[in-house]
């Protein structure tokens, strides 16, 4: 019995390990411009999520994703983390906002929450605490600092030297988003694991926050436990993550009770040409 328990355990280490590095996020060689007009020769590099989820509505289900078509693209440098969202607009080609006093998670925005590695944290500012940031379609930018330590109350998160560009081509909204290392309290970007939540607020019907990637629905947004790990490294292969619910990996190991499900694929350097069919409908050449 004590044999079986034993081959019971190990067996479940290599889940284990991989779910600490779940997905892996190279180092990019092309330089996004960030300027809301989504290229793809500038994410070939990037992690990429196709399908967003509702994990909060679906505490111990499998969360189905959603049929908006949508998708998310994060890659780094040594100086930026890079954020690229496109996503459907609504039946008609809109994309409701709320009123002029409403927060920007009132309006179809996309939401990002980050908890960096200790050793990106270099200022005093950024030792505690989890980053998120808000960008809606109307414009309205949302970036608060969470527990940020001592006891204090959330403040703003000052976003120096960011860049946040949207744009709107036919029936398909581009968001682009570079955040400087220093607001993370880093002079420069280096390998490390990270928490990171990408988030897509539809405010179409049904009205709900859904999440490409992957976290614990029965936790908090500040609780940084929760988040999926995103491994940033140099030389690896970037993760290509499908949202759907059947799934190869099951439980991802996190520091709170959840039954999260996922297919990571990490094979080659750029998406099957017809995963790419929707993130490339609209590319700008030049």
């Amino acid at each position: 019995m004590r044999g079986k328990a034993l081959l019971s355990i190990l067996a479940q280490v290599p889940l284990l390990v991989l779910g600490a590095e779940m997905f892996t996020v190279p180092l990019t060689s092309v330089t996004p411009r960030a300027d809301g007009v989504i290229r793809r020769d500038e994410y070939r590099f990037a992690a990429t999520f196709k399908g967003a989820a509702n994990y909060r509505q679906n505490v111990g289900k499998n969360p189905k994703t959603d049929p908006r078509k949508s998708e998310c693209a994060l890659t780094w440098d040594e100086d930026f983390v890079y954020l690229a969202v496109r996503s459907a607009t609504g039946r008609d080609g809109s994309l409701p906002k709320g009123g002029p006093r409403d927060p920007a998670w009132a309006s179809e925005s996309v939401e990002f929450w980050f908890d960096p590695p200790k050793e990106v944290r270099a200022a005093e500012f950024a030792r505690f605490g989890q980053f998120q940031l808000t960008f809606a379609c109307d414009g309205k930018v949302h970036a608060m600092q969470h527990n940020p330590g001592f006891g204090l109350p959330p403040r703003p998160w000052k976003l120096e030297g960011a860049r946040l560009k949207q744009s709107v081509v036919g029936d398909t909204w581009d968001c682009e988003i570079a955040i400087p290392a220093a607001a993370f309290g880093a002079e420069k970007l280096d390998e490390g694991e990270w928490g990171i939540i990408l988030g897509r607020n539809f405010r179409t019907n049904p009205n709900v926050q859904c999440s490409f990637s992957p976290f614990a629905s029965s936790g908090a947004y500040t609780d940084s436990s929760c988040y999926s790990r995103f491994a940033f490294r140099k030389g690896v292969r970037p993760t290509r993550f499908n949202g759907e619910p059947e799934s190869i990996l099951k439980g991802i190991p996190l520091t709170v009770p959840c039954n999260i499900t996922a297919k990571v694929r990490t094979t080659g350097v750029c998406p099957p040409r017809k995963y790419r069919r929707f993130f490339a409908s609209h590319d700008v050449d030049g």
